[in-house]
């Protein structure tokens, strides 16, 4: 007899369980992936990125330093190394008011019976204009150098408080030359020329600077105030006696010197006592 469940359907089969053949038939259902477990791929794929990306940029400054060392172990014992090219100091301009002069020559401050002499330059320095007068220019006139320049007092007078100096600056040379600007005035004291406290400051009052053409035994004037240092406290001020005036013609970086010891001055440089004003041309009569 014949099993249903005999597949050959031929007499003498082997007849199996209905329950395997209904287990091992049924249609299968694959299962769904766990919770997560996207996600997780994604992030060990993005470190696996990550890695590579970061051991390519280790490869690269490696690979970059070698190159490096390979030329700098290549180059001839006689070259020197590449450097930036140097900063040219005359496009950094320098401070309008400085008070150190580098080109000047040192020289002592000589005898007070000796106006015509001149100290070594120490904090005050030329306090000259650019500004220029054009019909001076077409001249053809140099500036006046201190060289060919004679320095006295012109006129002075008493004020409350004040002494005022006339600065005459002559041409002592044999060629015309022009000058311009503010001359830089100061205090000086003891054998060497010491500065005694702030050069003059500018007074700007009487108008802008202009061009003073001198021709041989011509002469140009600035006013110079004094405040007398008495009217400062003595803790403030620190009195000092001068024996002398320091001035830089405009725009010269040596100076002359003028005799006159009845003047003190203020050791602390704090405290103002001097001002002047720009040349201009001495009237002729």
């Amino acid at each position: 007899m014949t099993s249903p469940h005999d597949p050959s359907g031929a007499p003498g089969g082997r007849q199996e369980p209905s329950e395997l053949v209904d287990a091992f038939s049924a249609p299968v259902t694959p299962l769904p992936p766990p919770a997560g477990s996207f996600a997780a791929v994604r992030r060990r794929a993005a470190a696996r990125r990550r890695r590579r990306v970061v051991a390519a940029g280790a490869v690269t400054v490696l690979c970059l330093a070698g190159a490096t060392t390979v030329v700098s172990l290549s180059r001839p014992d006689g070259d020197p190394p590449v450097s930036a090219p140097p900063v040219s100091r005359s496009s950094v301009p320098a401070p309008e008011d400085s008070l150190t002069s580098e080109s000047a020559t040192e020289r002592p401050v000589p005898p007070a019976d000796s106006p015509s002499a001149e100290p070594s330059p120490e904090r005050s320095a030329p306090t000259g204009s650019p500004t220029a007068d054009p019909s001076a220019e077409d001249d053809g006139a140099a500036a006046c150098a201190s060289d060919r320049l004679g320095l006295d007092i012109a006129a002075s007078e008493g004020a409350a408080g004040s002494v005022y100096l006339t600065l005459r600056l002559t041409n002592t040379g044999e060629a015309a030359c022009v000058m311009t600007g503010f001359p830089g005035v100061s205090l000086v004291t003891g054998d060497d020329g010491e500065q005694i406290g702030a050069a003059a400051e500018r007074e700007e009052t009487g108008g802008a600077p202009t061009a003073v053409a001198l021709a041989p035994g011509a002469s140009a004037l600035a006013d110079l105030r004094v405040t007398q240092a008495a009217n400062h406290p003595a803790e403030d001020c620190d009195p000092t006696p001068a024996r002398g005036l320091r001035v830089y013609p405009p725009d010269e970086r040596s100076a002359l010197y003028l005799p006159d010891e009845g003047l003190t001055g203020c050791a602390d440089e704090g405290v103002s006592l001097l001002s002047v004003t720009p040349v201009r041309a001495e009237a002729t009569t």
